[in-house]
């Protein structure tokens, strides 16, 4: 039996990508899992039967306890939220890292935060003994880990896997808008973005902006809010279903990502399979997973607003993805 530890697994990209992934594992008879689901999320895997599936509370306590009760009943762990078992099995056991935060700590976050991810990446160093295999969605957080863990590159294992719904009818033949969709976290660097939208405004340039922010600091939500007061041409749709998303990826001509780190960077995978360009930070993620049509240094609000400019004057190429969808790849390592 496969065990899919999933504790700490309760929102954004994280459980997006988790649902995905029993669903596929679901649909495949050539795989029994049995689940370990964060009490937070516990209502979205309702459908899975109680005889394969154990919702806790998340601590490591709670973590530990299950191990020890269980240790002996799979042959294989895939562990979902970047943390090794806190116990050496005898199973496979293979490690899903997704939190580049961990690896590459952005510069601008305050000292108590980057103390808390130093300690939390001390621990998983403590436990990387107990994982034989890790998994990764780009070869920039391979080459992090590496450095990081000291890892040898045949332990890590390149296997990106993300849902991409078409959009059927949806495609606009006037793509004129641009759009950035992420929640809010500091790295996501959403105000060196807004306040570039607002240099453009001033400069003649008056394309719509789209992103979808529910949550935010009270001072980014004034900056927003003076732009549009003064005619800033930005939307926020705040939290919003995948069926209207698609339908902004349909009239948006480019997302622009300006994001300090990224994983794998779902929006831009989406956008990109979507048929929008890239604009984004020149940074190695985005290099990783894409060819851009204009990078700036995401520090400097001035490079956006240049990189934006010389998309709207059409000399930019075109935009491609080069990563695939392995879930596939993925699913046959636990056969």
């Amino acid at each position: 039996m496969i065990l899919i530890d999933s504790l700490y697994i309760n929102d954004s990209g994280g459980l997006e990508l988790l649902k995905y992934l029993v669903e596929y594992f679901e649909s495949n008879s050539k795989i029994y899992a049995y689940y370990l689901f964060d009490s937070r999320c516990s209502e979205v895997f309702s459908d899975i039967p109680k005889t394969r599936k154990t919702i806790l509370k998340a601590s490591q306590f709670n973590r530990y306890k299950f191990y020890n009760k269980n240790i002996t009943k799979f042959d294989k762990i895939f562990c979902f939220g970047n943390t090794p078992p806190i116990k050496k099995t005898a199973a496979i056991v293979y490690t899903y890292f997704h939190n580049i935060n961990f690896l590459i700590i952005p510069q601008d976050i305050s000292l108590k935060i980057k103390i808390l991810i130093k300690l939390k990446l001390q621990y998983i160093k403590i436990l990387k003994r107990n994982t034989d295999f890790w998994i990764v969605q780009t070869d920039n957080t391979k080459n992090a880990l590496v450095q990081n863990f000291n890892e040898k590159k045949s332990k890590i294992l390149i296997l990106p896997f993300f849902k991409i719904e078409e959009l059927r009818n949806e495609v606009s033949l006037l793509k004129t808008d641009y759009i950035f969709v992420a929640i809010y976290q500091k790295p996501k660097n959403h105000f060196n973005l807004i306040r570039a939208w607002s240099i453009l405004f001033d400069l003649g340039f008056t394309p719509t902006l789209h992103i979808t922010l529910s949550k935010m600091p009270e001072e980014l939500n004034q900056l927003i809010s003076e732009c549009i007061t003064r005619g800033v041409k930005i939307v926020n749709h705040g939290f919003i279903p995948k069926t209207d998303l698609r339908k902004l990826y349909s009239i948006s001509k480019a997302t622009i990502y300006p994001s300090i780190n990224e994983s794998l960077g779902l929006g831009i995978v989406e956008a990109l399979n979507y048929g929008c360009d890239l604009i984004g930070a020149d940074l190695p993620y985005i290099h990783s997973i894409s060819n851009p049509s204009a990078v700036f240094n995401p520090y400097n609000v001035n490079t956006i607003v240049d990189a934006v400019i010389k998309y709207e004057s059409g000399v930019c190429p075109k935009s491609n993805l080069k990563v695939n969808n392995e879930i596939d790849n993925l699913l046959d390592l636990f056969k």
